[in-house]
């Protein structure tokens, strides 16, 4: 019996995931200029041409990523919103900031290699400006509310500082404490009792 349109899309997504995910692992573990269609196509289990069949190139493959990545962090920004009262707002956000970072390291490694990488790190600036944007106006207005003195360019900063601990702990996870970070941070905005 010959398959149902929706069980091909079902093994389309399945075979399009397979090879995005093999593509996070090889990228993270040996960049993006070391990995090879072939390599992704052997590391996902599929042929050199089927990879073909789902993306053109290498950069729409990391395309893809970025694309998933910035999914992931959409819902994850949606626990940001939940709580009224702003420090636990802000609370929240950064727990769910360095959650996110120890659970995709792969990604974080990726993005330190597009780094190097203009044409890829153009795009990725371009799909996350409006999640970058809507997350920044909203430490703004978190840090706003808890009175604190030039709110956006704190928000700056503080974005800033969750990216270098980002970078920092993937580079080196001994070399930073996310707990002791996070309440570091949230003690500099405590408000006062």
């Amino acid at each position: 019996m010959p398959r149902t349109e929706k069980q091909n899309a079902e093994i389309r997504e399945r075979t399009k995931a397979l090879i995005l995910d093999a593509s996070l692992r090889l990228f993270a573990q040996k960049g993006y200029h070391g990995t090879s269609i072939n390599d992704i196509a052997k590391e996902a289990g599929i042929s050199k041409g089927l990879a073909y069949n789902y993306f053109p190139s290498k950069q729409a493959i990391a395309e893809g990523i970025i694309q998933n990545m910035l999914k992931v962090g959409e819902e994850l920004a949606k626990e940001f919103y939940k709580p009224v009262d702003p420090f636990e707002r802000l609370d929240n956000m950064l727990e769910a900031s360095f959650n996110y970072i120890k659970e995709n390291e792969d990604y974080w490694k990726l993005i330190l290699n597009f780094s190097l990488q203009p044409d890829v790190l153009d795009y990725a600036m371009k799909i996350s400006k409006e999640f970058n944007d809507k997350l920044l106006a909203e430490i703004k207005s978190i840090l706003k509310k808890l009175g604190v003195k030039n709110p956006a360019m704190e928000a700056r900063l503080l974005g800033a500082m969750v990216d270098g601990v980002s970078l920092h702990y993937i580079t080196d996870k001994n070399s930073v404490d996310l707990k002791k970070v996070k309440k570091a941070i949230l003690d500099k905005y405590k408000p006062a009792e």
